[in-house]
This record gives C-alpha cells, sequence and structure tokens, in this order.
C-alpha cells in the first residue's frame, strides 16, 4: 500500500482535514486497487518535541487519524486509521516509533508494517 498525501490538524478543537492518493499493489507489484483518501477525524495527536538542529516550528509527533479510502473503480470505499510518525533528531521521540505510516483497513487488513517515508509536522501561528 503506497498512500501519499498532506493536510492539517489542530488538537484545539480537535479536527483535522487533507486528503491524497493510495496504490493497493500485491508483492509483485501488480496494481489491485487504487484512488483518493480524504481525512475525517481526528482520533489523536501527540507531540514529541521539536529538533535544536531545525527550524523551531517543524515538530515530531505521531497522530492518528480517521480516513475513507474512495476507490478509482467505485463502489462505497473504505474506512481506515491512519497513523502518522514523524521523529525528528534531538527530539524527545520515546522509544518505538519511527518515521513513517501505517494503515489499518476495516475489512480489508492492517498493514502492520511501517512503511519509511518523509513526514514533517510544522507548526502553524
Amino acid at each position: 500500500m503506497t498512500v501519499t498525501g498532506t493536510g492539517t490538524l489542530s488538537v484545539h478543537p480537535k479536527s483535522v482535514t487533507g486528503g491524497g492518493t493510495f496504490i493497493y499493489a500485491d508483492a509483485a507489484g501488480n496494481v489491485l486497487a487504487s484512488g483518493t483518501w480524504t481525512a475525517r477525524d481526528l482520533l489523536s495527536f501527540k507531540i514529541y518535541g521539536t529538533s535544536p538542529s531545525l527550524p523551531p516550528t517543524f515538530t515530531a509527533g505521531k497522530a492518528y487519524v480517521r480516513v475513507h479510502l474512495s476507490p478509482q473503480a467505485g463502489g462505497p470505499g473504505f474506512d481506515a486509521v491512519l497513523t502518522i510518525s514523524c521523529v525528528l533528531p534531538g527530539a524527545k521521540v520515546p522509544q518505538g516509533p519511527e518515521e513513517g505510516i501505517r494503515l489499518a483497513v476495516e475489512r480489508i487488513g492492517n498493514f502492520n508494517d511501517e512503511v519509511s517515508g518523509n513526514t514533517l509536522f510544522v507548526l502553524l501561528p
């Protein structure tokens, strides 16, 4: 499962917007489904702090977001939980989180392996 996208989140009040695309392929690389995803609900967000070597608006953290996947082929789609982890050098990140995402899709499966990639939370004024 490849997921790309952007969005914004707020903890006061708790809200989220955003979306992007997904591609679901088998081990051989054959595309089984593709489409778009939309953020629906911010389930939780834990801020880990900033890095002394990066701009002060860059922050490490972990977000759990309820999303809806809309396949290009049509149909009702699928609800899922997208976990986004950002780890920055020097930030007080608890042991365990790695930089990347996870996706648990209802009625399909839990893509448990955290996929590395570039994630970043930016504090806005």
